[in-house]
Formats: C-alpha cells, structure tokens, sequence
C-alpha cells in the first residue's frame, strides 16, 4: 500500500539500554525511517530523572520524547499510539494490557539460540522464554533463521521484516586506496564469544606466517586484548561516519561468528563495495549468496575460511567481482523496499484503522 492512501500511524518505541549495540542501532534506525516516510515516531525509555531518552550516539530525530519513571508501567505512557514496538523480549509483560498494539522485533540474542554461560540459570532463562514468546503478543522476526528458530522453539508464527541499510550512507568511496598492502577489516565486540574472534584471529595469523602481507583494522566496543604478529590497528567505539570510513578503507571484511539473528556488518561491508568472507551464521542466509557476493565457510571450518582469505589475498579481479555485485545485493535491502514490508505488516494488524 502506497502511505498516501493510509493515515500515518503512531508509533511507540520502547527502548531497551542505550548501548551502542547492533541491536540497538536498526530499532533506530527503523524509527528514522519510518518517521521519513511521514509516521508519527514517539521514543519510550525507563530511567532516572534528567535521562536522556535517546542513547547520546544517536543521530535521529522523533516526534515526542517520553521519560518513564523507573516504577512506572510503560504501557500508561502511550494511550494514544496505534502500535507499540518492544525493544527487548522482557518488556513484553510490561506492555501486555496496553491500548495500543503491542509488537516484538525479534533481532535475535544468546538466550534464543540456546547460549547462556551460567549454567545455574538455565532452568529460569527457559521458563522466563517461555513466557515471553506464548503472552500472546505479535513478534516479527528479522530473517528466515529466526523465523525457524522461533517455530521449532515456540511453536510461533512470525512474520520477517528485515533489517534495511542505508546505502546513500553506506556506500563505495568516491576513490579506492590502491596502495599495499591489502587491508582487512574486522568489526564486533571480542567480549561476546558467539562472534567467535579467536577463529579470525588464527586464519590471519596463519596466513601471515605463509608470507602474505596485510593490514587489519578492528573496530569494537572495547579494545581486545590480543597479541598478534601482523600489522593490527584497534579502533574503539567510533562514530558512524567513522566506522563506514573504514569499510571504505577495506579490500576484505572477516566475519567469523558462530550464529547471528541477522548479521549486519556483512551487509554494510557489501553496501560499501568491499568483498566479504564470512561464515555461514544463520541470518545471513537471507542476503549472502556463495561465490556470487561473499564467500561463505562453515563456523568450524577454519581451513576453509582460510583458502578464502588466501584467494581474495592474491586476487584482486575476484575482491572486485564480489565486491560489486554485494553492493548489487545492499542496494536490493535498502529501506525503500524494506519500510514498506513493515508498514503492510503492522496496517494489517490494525486492521479498522486503515484509511480507505
């Protein structure tokens, strides 16, 4: 439905932290965009009087800004928007008896995938899961994986609004450093072992030691404590401008996590025309395509992931076959076509309340 034949919706977004997390950065930038396209955007967040509702990073703009008191329901403070969208599975129980439609955006976290480190809270996690996932509220899911994943758990039918990109924002640079060496671009938090660093770590290592020459740049949340013996450069929690510099920078992106909900850097990396190893960690699926724009590995098969790197290493015509074609595939996702998916999905929520 094109919006001009709907009314704009109000929507509420209850936001979770303010944590420069990949999680957190597409819930915005999904209220951007829908806020573009001429929605009603309110942003909902618990805290301390004279909080921010908004994380201090965060580059939009809304409509109305609302400060919950931490003793306060969230669902009391958004009477009149036609949708409340839930940042996080736990605050479904507080927005349950809301008067507005009440929607989850499954993004995908340790706890769906089965991985909790403390042994000791199994037994909760699972009980407190499922009462999240059967309340009743509608959950979207951001890929075919999660999709699956909330089926086979939950036995929950769910509908995949995708993550979209950007790619004005994301995209090649006007000209590409030519200079050696080639340089290697990794992107995450090495504190969250499902990002599975330790295997990257090792691929470069060996490749180094074989006699090709590279230079990797690491952009993370916290500075890894690593020792390596090839040319390594640590970028700490930069801005977005400076982070989709150093996607410009790169000849390869290494991705290596054991499961991702999604997998964004994949798709920011193709956005940004830098060709894209990676593993094959579930929400990816939905986007990388073997040989064509990324070459793919499974998480455990390092030698594999290896004569990737090698072959991207020695051949620059293969770097610029994936690269333009994974650009081909972001601009595919970017949020022209995506909005729209959302946007039927939660008219059709409504139902009564769609403009004839």
């Amino acid at each position: 439905k094109a919006l001009a034949t709907v009314k704009p919706l109000k929507l509420a977004y209850f936001l979770p932290h303010h944590n420069l997390t990949g999680g957190l950065k597409m819930l915005l930038s999904q209220m951007d965009a829908m806020r573009k396209r001429g929605h009603y955007i309110t942003a909902l967040y618990k805290g301390e009087e004279g909080d921010f509702v908004l994380p201090s990073w965060c580059r939009i703009e809304v409509d109305e800004e609302i400060l919950i008191p931490h003793n306060q329901l969230a669902r009391d403070y958004a009477d009149d928007c036609d949708v409340i969208v839930a940042g996080w599975i736990q605050q479904v129980l507080e927005l349950k008896g809301a008067k507005a439609k009440v929607v989850y955006w499954e993004q995908g976290h340790e706890w769906l995938f089965g991985d909790v480190r403390n042994s000791q809270q199994i037994d909760l996690i699972r009980r407190q899961m499922e009462t999240y996932y059967t309340s009743g509220v509608d959950v979207m899911s951001v890929s075919r994986f999660v999709e699956r994943v909330l089926m086979a758990r939950y036995n929950l039918q769910t509908t995949v609004i995708p993550n979209g990109i950007d790619t004005t924002l994301y995209c090649p640079p006007a000209q590409r450093n030519e200079e050696e060496p080639v340089t290697v671009l990794l992107i995450g938090n090495p504190t969250l072992s499902f990002k599975n660093f330790p295997t990257a770590i090792n691929v470069l290592q060996i490749l180094w030691e074989r006699g090709h020459k590279f230079q990797v740049n690491w952009v993370s949340q916290v500075r890894p404590e690593t020792n390596v013996g090839f040319p390594l450069k640590i970028i700490v929690h930069p801005s977005e401008e400076v982070l989709i510099s150093y996607y410009q920078q790169a000849d390869i992106f290494l991705y290596t996590s054991w499961y991702e909900g999604f997998g964004m850097p994949p798709l920011e990396a193709m956005a940004c025309e830098t060709a894209v190893v990676a593993t094959k960690c579930g929400g990816i699926d939905d986007y990388a395509v073997h040989d064509f724009n990324s070459l793919l590995a499974e998480p455990e098969d390092e030698e594999k992931l290896i004569v990737h790197m090698e072959s991207l290493l020695m051949n620059e015509e293969r770097r610029e076959y994936l690269a333009v074609n994974g650009r081909k595939t972001a601009v595919d996702c970017n949020y022209e076509r995506v909005i729209p998916k959302l946007e039927d999905y939660l008219l059709s929520l409504l139902g009564s309340k769609v403009s004839p």
